[in-house]
């Protein structure tokens, strides 16, 4: 403590992963460190509107007893999470008919471009952008081998089934779970407005189901435009982006929002036995490298446990300390 009553301390782990493809942030070697080619799973992006990517790989390690897993992104745990697809597509759709308005205008010379009108221009491309990355997810865009090989495309988790009920998203914690893992707290912060579209943020949960429908693990995951609500110091990866004349935003952060709590973040059931566990754990941690991979997203993953950091270690994300500033009266 110094004589203001300031005291710092290391307050627990933030682990980054930055894409490394077409001109991204070379930081790591995500594909050469990737060992999953022994589970099975599938991947799908629920609420697209057209078509659903799903991904499954070639092999299942049947002693896992985890046959028919398969692994969605979803849309958050909130009571509007069914409407959520249909809101991004509409606003997305405004602002490309906004972008060729600007562009008829231009090319009727009715508007001159100016450094004004092409910022204006950068920010609505970036807000779309933020707005369907997921959506116009392809599956099959990047090469690589890890986990995930064989494309199918189907359409499902549509409306109604991109929802999560309390029973079963509770049904993964067990009794040393932060209160801020449960579902009445994650799907407060969006019906409250702290964690929506308005503010740049987008729930897209993973979620982990078996083949009887249900739900056995899952990942709490945002898309964001900012770093708020993550407490995290990312100076140095923001610098480094701008070096290279690249996006750092939008990118994905797992974690819970606003609440700088250590817990788990690769969330399998805790009714399923420690190796399904383990496997299920496996399943999420691919999935995302997968999900960043294939969207071009860098991630970012907030206060998870001592035992999550070096499973995110081994899977090639780099290990960054955090501080927490704490203040106290002296005598």
């Amino acid at each position: 403590a110094n004589a203001r009553g300031h005291r710092r301390q290391n307050h627990g782990r933030a682990t980054s992963l930055i894409n490394c493809r077409n001109g991204m942030i070379s930081m790591l070697p995500v594909v050469a460190t990737l060992r999953c080619s022994r589970r099975k799973a599938r991947i799908a992006v629920a609420d697209c509107p057209d078509q659903i990517p799903m991904v499954v790989a070639e092999r299942m390690d049947a002693a896992d007893g985890l046959n028919n897993i398969y692994i969605t992104v979803g849309e958050g745990l909130g009571r509007d999470s069914a409407e959520r697809a249909g809101s991004r597509l509409l606003e997305a759709d405004l602002i490309r008919k906004n972008l060729y308005d600007i562009g008829q205008r231009i090319s009727r010379e009715e508007i001159r471009l100016t450094s004004e009108l092409m910022s204006h221009i950068y920010h609505i491309q970036q807000k779309r952008k933020f707005l369907t990355r997921l959506d116009d997810l392809d599956l099959d865009a990047i090469s690589s081998p890890n986990l995930l090989r064989r494309v199918t495309w189907q359409q499902q988790l549509l409306g109604t089934r991109a929802t999560v009920s309390p029973e079963d998203w509770d049904s993964l914690l067990d009794a040393e779970d932060s209160f801020f893992l449960k579902h009445r707290f994650l799907s407060a912060l969006e019906e409250a407005g702290c964690v929506n579209l308005r503010r740049q943020w987008q729930p897209r949960f993973i979620l982990a189901w078996n083949g009887c429908g249900q739900l056995v693990g899952a990942v709490p995951l945002y898309l964001k435009m900012h770093s708020d609500g993550e407490f995290c110091d990312e100076c140095e990866w923001i610098e480094a982006a701008r070096s290279l004349s690249i996006d750092h935003w939008p990118r994905l952060f797992a974690g819970i929002p606003f609440t700088p709590h250590v817990g788990r973040r690769l969330i399998a059931a805790a009714w399923l036995g420690e190796a399904k566990r383990k496997a299920v754990e496996g399943l999420l941690l691919s999935a995302l490298v997968e999900l960043s991979e294939r969207s071009q997203l860098s991630i970012n993953v907030a206060f998870s446990t001592a035992e999550e950091g070096e499973q995110f270690n081994r899977a090639g994300f780099v290990k960054r300390l955090a501080w927490e500033a704490l203040w106290s009266h002296l005598l």
